[in-house]
């Protein structure tokens, strides 16, 4: 976090998200990076800003207690911290406990897999603390952008298998030591909560595991990374055994690097995922492009720069002269994010009106459309 100008260090603007791909480092929120660049605690970071930018009511006005005994997680975890907690008062005794690292081998976070009478049992633990207590572990998972297992093995000259659970993970890793194989804790359902930011602009590889749930989590890491990774699918085999994954011993004559060699895309995967689990195609619909010969298509307009005269084109000339992006949508953003920052900057200066005694400045909205993955709407902000 303490490096010269790069490439290494990006923040999504919309969301918060961000990542150092130098050293693995990564934030939820502004207030978190700027916890990780002064090296301070979440509340300290928070405060920091409040006073910078003139907004010390926020704690003065004591409008933060209903926060005082939220959890604050501690990423990555102290030092000085002692280890995950191996039992569990309802649970009993860890059979295996999985340790979540950043890139630079730092602690993150912690999943232990319990075996009892009523089944199995999978818990995280997260390093945390109150705003009035002292950091301990907790026997719960993180809120939002959870890390991914395996980073340690994250090397820039290794390809990136995704597959699901941390078991698999293990096993897959011993499989193809040449590749870094990850996976997110929480199943299918919580692919949205995250961090996948580390492999960004990364060609990754997801190997399902043999059952409706495995090609549902496919049907999710799609959603979130087609925009962002060149991404394929590994089709197990049909004869494979039901809910078959790299743990599993491997069958009589399967050869893994060959099934990844012949990983396919998404729409290729989708297909054959409908056939083996037609439930997927209720849930996760495919609308085929139709036949447009029938139709009579008029030209794509073409975008005016009499639209955007002086400063605004000039910029929008510069932003699209090496890009893909459409000059339309960038011109939109630019105008939305320009006023978004005035505000922001100096709020309550504007034209605004009042309701009851609340003040409304104008706001705007845009919505750019086009084809998922293939029309770079991204590409403009």
């Amino acid at each position: 976090m303490q490096g010269g100008e790069g490439n290494s260090c990006k923040t999504n603007i919309e969301t918060g998200l961000g990542s150092d791909f130098a050293t693995g480092q990564t934030w939820a929120n502004i207030i978190d990076l700027a916890g990780k660049v002064w090296g301070c605690s979440f509340y300290e970071s928070a405060k920091e800003l409040a006073r910078k930018y003139g907004r010390e009511e926020i704690f003065e006005s004591g409008s933060v207690k209903q926060y005082d005994e939220e959890l604050i997680p501690i990423v990555p975890v102290l030092l000085n911290a002692p280890r995950p907690y191996k039992s569990h008062p309802q649970y009993g005794y860890a059979q295996k406990q999985w340790f979540y690292k950043d890139m630079e081998n730092q602690l993150l976070m912690c999943v232990s897999r319990f075996e009892t009478d009523k089944g199995k049992f999978i818990l995280p633990q997260i390093y945390a603390k109150t705003l009035q207590g002292n950091p301990k572990w907790y026997w719960k998972a993180l809120y939002k952008q959870r890390p991914l297992y395996g980073l340690q093995n994250l090397k820039q000259d290794r390809k990136v298998l995704l597959v699901e659970g941390e078991k698999t993970a293990d096993k897959a890793q011993e499989l193809l030591p040449d590749y870094a194989v990850l996976t997110w804790s929480g199943g299918s359902g919580a692919v949205s909560k995250t961090n996948f930011s580390p492999v960004y602009n990364q060609e990754l590889i997801v190997w399902p595991d043999n059952d409706e749930p495995g090609f549902k989590a496919c049907f999710e890491l799609a959603k979130v990374l087609q925009d962002y990774s060149a991404i394929k699918f590994v089709l197990p085999p049909a004869v494979l055994p039901d809910k078959w994954d790299l743990a599993d011993e491997l069958p009589e004559n399967m050869e893994v690097r060959k099934l990844l060699a012949d990983a396919v895309s998404f729409q290729e995967f989708s297909h054959a995922a409908f056939l083996r689990y037609p439930a997927l195609a209720k849930k996760y619909e495919v609308t085929e492009m139709q036949e447009t010969e029938d139709f009579d298509i008029r030209e794509w307009p073409k975008f005016s720069f009499e639209a955007c005269p002086g400063f605004l084109g000039d910029f929008v000339h510069l932003a699209t002269e090496n890009s893909e992006a459409d000059p339309a949508a960038v011109c939109i953003t630019a105008l939305v994010r320009f006023c978004a920052e005035v505000y922001g900057f100096a709020p309550q200066k504007g034209p605004h009106f009042y309701i009851s005694e609340k003040l409304h400045p104008p706001k705007l909205f845009a919505v750019i459309c086009g084809n998922s993955s293939k029309a770079r709407k991204g590409t403009s902000k």
